[in-house]
């Protein structure tokens, strides 16, 4: 398997869009998905476009996601807000991003020292680490669904 990690966090993806409510055949589903990082940045940005591309593709039409680049409809560090408000649909963002509001989410960043990427997603998925994930966000009022679709290394120290 070529990306491990994307195939894994995609799948997360397509299982969240299809736990949204029945539409009829002719209905679409639009998605605006403002991201934080430029989407030619490898790795974080091109993730994005990954995402965009595989669920438009894999949803036959019935599901549109159009991202958008930073400060294009929201700015990088307002997206947390614009998602849990309902003025866009989705985001693409670092949970590092929101440390100013909510100092837990610096544990679901890049940790200085942290675990490896593997390591991380195991804790994530197998570990507890999801439901603390999105209990960090309610329990601080946010009206959102996290959703793990790209792992960013751990900081050095170096």
């Amino acid at each position: 398997m070529k990306h491990p990690i994307k195939t894994l966090s995609l799948a997360v993806c397509l299982a969240s869009s299809v736990a949204l409510p029945a539409h009829g055949a002719e209905q679409r589903i639009m998605l605006k998905m403002p991201i934080a990082f430029n989407s030619k940045l490898p790795s974080v940005g091109t993730t994005a476009t990954y995402i965009e591309e595989t669920l438009n593709t894999t949803s036959g039409g019935s599901i549109r996601v159009k991202k958008y680049e930073p400060g294009k409809l929201i700015a990088p560090f307002e997206i947390l807000d614009a998602v849990s408000a309902g003025k866009v649909s989705a985001g693409f963002g670092s949970p590092g991003y929101w440390v100013g509001k909510i100092p837990a989410a610096s544990v679901f960043s890049s940790v200085p020292f942290g675990p490896e990427a593997g390591e991380y997603m195991a804790w994530v998925y197998h570990g507890n680490g999801r439901k603390l994930w999105q209990e960090m966000y309610d329990i601080n009022g946010y009206n959102v669904h996290a959703i793990p679709c790209a792992v960013v290394a751990p900081e050095t120290s170096g």
